[in-house]
């Protein structure tokens, strides 16, 4: 009886493990204040656990910081995870420009100008972080954007966005 408890235990683990990636890697959504759809990523992550999300290694020993793509899919974001002396994700950086590409949840996507995705946060604000890059900081909901424009000789202006997230900050 004891055996088949155990045998129980392992198949609704397993079950549970396969539920939590059940949404397709293109349906994923960038959470503010939290990570990725399903918890792939996710701030409060262990590195140990941030080693099972790819293939790559990079994310062993006592770096600072990795970055590997979704599901190890070579058409998903970028993830860059940040750890803490406790080996904790701290900050998630999503850099986008495959096939695939990860909206937030309240609908910002790669190319919006800074106002269009300020709009959609209440109390963000946006900062200009050099001559090329305006930042849109969206403190109480764990959330920000990077939106940099630099124009070349042949007067052609590129756009280049990735999206954050952190712990989300209380009003003051």
């Amino acid at each position: 009886m004891k055996a088949l408890s155990l045998i129980g235990m392992a198949l609704l683990s397993i079950s549970s493990l396969a539920q939590a990636q059940s949404t397709p890697i293109e349906q994923w959504k960038i959470v503010e204040g939290r990570g990725l759809t399903d918890d792939y990523v996710y701030l409060g992550m262990s590195r140990k656990e941030a080693n099972t999300r790819t293939t790559n290694g990079n994310c062993r020993g006592k770096v600072t910081q990795c970055s590997f793509r979704g599901q190890d899919n070579p058409d998903a974001p970028v993830i860059t995870l940040f750890f803490n002396e406790k080996n904790k994700v701290t900050d998630i950086n999503f850099i986008q420009g495959g096939a695939i590409s990860w909206p937030t949840t309240a609908g910002v996507v790669d190319g919006m100008t800074p106002e269009q995705v300020q709009a959609l946060y209440p109390g963000s604000v946006i900062q200009q972080a050099d001559p090329f890059t305006r930042v849109v900081v969206a403190a109480r909901q764990g959330y920000r954007y990077s939106f940099k424009q630099v124009c070349n000789s042949d007067d052609q202006c590129p756009i280049f966005t990735y999206h954050s997230v952190f712990k989300r900050q209380k009003a003051q």
